[in-house]
């Protein structure tokens, strides 16, 4: 801690401190129990720092993708190849409008999906970035009407426990 408060203090990059702890952690695993401390020190100090956002998804390359996508699916000879094409042109578009992270949109099941015809959609997300600042279960309202269309086409035959997208991630980044 006297460490961290150290680097702090002497304007020592964030990360390095960071890393430093990671090591310790990593190297000698006995001392693993003992950190709870530092981690507070780190986690304190992250707090402090400003908020770095990143640039968005400029909307016309999305729908660019998404159209792709949606092609994509069309032309496919093979059945699965087109629902992988269609469920991630919709996952990209309900991502971007409900503002979710492409690991929470492509670990969606179906019973985390609320709509109602007229309404916006409520989305749970069951495993946030943020939980420990948030809450452990927290929500999106998607409210654009394309993918509010696409979301609900997508949900209508699906059971409660099916997955939005039912491939593993690795090939939604294929």
């Amino acid at each position: 801690v006297d460490f961290l408060q150290h680097a702090h203090d002497s304007g020592v990059a964030f990360w390095i401190a960071k890393h430093a702890v990671l090591y310790v952690q990593v190297a000698r695993p006995a001392f693993r129990h003992h950190l709870p401390c530092a981690w507070g020190s780190v986690r304190s100090w992250s707090l402090e720092m400003p908020l770095r956002n990143r640039t968005p998804f400029p909307e016309v390359l999305l729908y660019a993708t998404c159209f792709t996508c949606f092609l994509k699916s069309a032309s496919s000879p093979h059945a699965t190849d087109k629902v992988a094409w269609q469920r991630l042109g919709v996952l990209l578009l309900v991502s971007f409008y409900a503002l979710l992270r492409p690991i929470e949109a492509f670990t969606l099941q179906r019973l985390h999906v609320f709509i109602q015809p007229g309404q916006p959609a409520i989305i749970a997300i069951q495993s946030p970035k943020n939980r420990n600042f948030f809450g452990r279960v927290q929500h999106a309202v998607l409210r654009e009407p394309t993918a509010l269309a696409w979301l609900a086409y997508v949900c209508q035959d699906l059971d409660p426990k099916a997955p939005l997208w039912p491939y593993s991630l690795p090939k939604a980044r294929r």
